[in-house]
């Protein structure tokens, strides 16, 4: 009986093919960042590259939102800074520079006015997009790295999640409301906040 074939081994991907791929809430285009810190502009059907931004970031891209419009990307690394795009690919300024631990999840408000940023840490930052201003001091908000973020319709709520399975709802002035404590055995991950109709948080 001949011995069965062995397949050979799949290679494993390179480093700069690691990646981070976010849909535009209009569904038109993505946003692809890799482990060398590129980005790059693809089609509805993740196909055709359009804009590459070979450089966006120093080391791996982290987390990339696009606004409820589609109009801005907001993309974060291992740098630990944060930039803005069009929806072309075009750099919006300079990167905004800031200190403390990277930057692990983003959330746009509603209006594209204000982002959420969480930390490997489980602090959250508030920004002003427009001026790439902090709003206030980081809120101790988890006891490990915030994976997940969204705002709830009308961006007066939103809605964290952490590598500790505790699932949090805030307030628009960063007080806690609700939490789940074990949401989740092996962490949150994702949460998808309602952007379709007002809705009562219930958590």
């Amino acid at each position: 009986v001949p011995e069965p074939e062995v397949p050979e081994p799949l290679a494993a991907e390179p480093v700069a093919s690691l990646a981070v791929l976010t849909l535009s809430p209009d569904g038109q285009y993505m946003v692809r960042g890799t482990g060398a810190g590129a980005l790059e502009w693809l089609d509805d059907q993740g196909q055709t590259p359009g804009q590459v931004q070979a450089q966006a970031h120093r080391g791996a891209v982290v987390a990339v939102v696009i606004s409820r419009d589609g109009q801005t990307v907001i993309s974060t690394g291992a740098d630990g800074v944060w930039r803005r795009w069009d929806r072309q690919g075009n750099a919006l300024g300079e990167a905004t520079l800031r200190r403390g631990p990277t930057l692990v999840a983003l959330a746009l408000s509603p209006d594209g006015q204000r982002l959420l940023a969480g930390r490997v840490d489980g602090l959250l930052e508030q920004w002003a997009v427009g001026a790439g201003t902090a709003q206030g001091d980081p809120i101790t908000a988890h006891a490990a790295a915030i994976q997940a973020l969204d705002f709830l319709v009308g961006g007066q709520n939103w809605v964290t999640g952490s590598q500790d399975g505790r699932l949090a709802l805030w307030n628009v002035d960063g007080r806690l409301a609700r939490q789940i404590p074990a949401a989740h055995g092996g962490g949150v991950t994702v949460v998808v906040g309602s952007s379709s109709r007002p809705t009562r948080p219930s958590l």
